[in-house]
């Protein structure tokens, strides 16, 4: 069973973990300039967070089987477009692809 959420104010660690297991997994993924971005402090994992806990034109969402994270996803509103949104940062883990995951997120 999953279970999704948003990513929670404080939670800087476990958006840092997921990511980084995203990188490793598929890092065909990622344009080059968001591999460096991996390598920053850990205050800009603070604020990637707290930008997407709290406020209203982002949300980080992350996706859980047995307390485990397994997949994430974030939607960003789109500058001067209240409905209109872009989703990015989905990756889903290996073992859980082909399930609901994704439809979860």
């Amino acid at each position: 069973m999953f279970t999704t959420r948003r990513i929670q104010s404080g939670e800087a660690d476990l958006f840092k973990q997921i990511r980084l297991n995203s990188l490793q997994n598929a890092p065909y993924a990622f344009h080059p300039l968001t591999i460096r971005h991996y390598n920053e402090l850990l205050e800009s994992w603070r604020e990637q967070v707290e930008s997407t806990a709290l406020g209203i034109d982002r949300a980080t969402f992350v996706t859980f089987s047995d307390n485990e994270p397994v997949g994430i996803a974030a939607l960003y509103r789109l500058d001067n477009q209240a409905d209109v949104g872009e989703m990015l940062q989905v990756w889903v883990a290996p073992e859980c692809r082909g399930t609901s995951v994704a439809w979860e997120i």
